[in-house]
């Protein structure tokens, strides 16, 4: 009976947030094995990937099958997903509804003071660097802008897989 919070990016910012960060890029490579052998233990078959665009979507699809598997495997308890894009947007509110998930009371001064606090502009991987919602945004625009052909080819490949995929 216990809860969880599980949450996401949509693959089109996934992808191209992965392709603005060069350490991101230098670990699509490192783990791009490793996640086509957990795609296949899930029944999962994609490509081979022909670019970075491709081995961000891959590994989008391996971290949202792995998400569903945990799910499954967790029927008893209560699972809230969450959109990260959406809570950026309006993060005051979002973390009004997850507090009220969790149980916890839903009071909105304290709640926005967080939404508008300094971690929302460092909650990147390394809090010493400033990464707020905005720049986060501005990357994925650039990246867009950059690689919009190898991101959509990327799109295109996993709403083909999932038409076959058993998740």
């Amino acid at each position: 009976g216990e809860r969880a919070l599980f949450m996401y990016a949509r693959p089109r910012n996934y992808v191209a947030g992965i392709l603005a960060g060069e350490n991101s890029v230098k670990e699509l490579h490192a783990l791009a094995d490793y996640r086509a052998g957990r795609l296949a233990a899930r029944g999962v078959e994609l490509p081979n990937a022909q670019n970075d665009a491709d081995r961000a979507a891959i590994a989008w699809a391996c971290e949202m099958a792995t998400l569903e598997a945990v799910a499954e495997e967790m029927a008893d308890r209560s699972i809230e997903w969450a959109d990260f894009d959406f809570m950026l947007a309006d993060m005051a509110t979002q973390l009004g509804r997850v507090a009220g998930f969790f149980g916890f009371e839903n009071n909105p001064d304290p709640l926005s003071s967080i939404a508008s606090g300094p971690l929302m502009r460092r909650y990147s991987k390394d809090p010493s660097y400033e990464y707020s919602p905005r720049l986060r945004e501005d990357l994925i625009n650039q990246e867009v802008g950059l690689q919009g052909r190898e991101i959509d080819g990327a799109l295109a490949m996993l709403r083909e897989a999932a038409e076959k995929s058993p998740l």
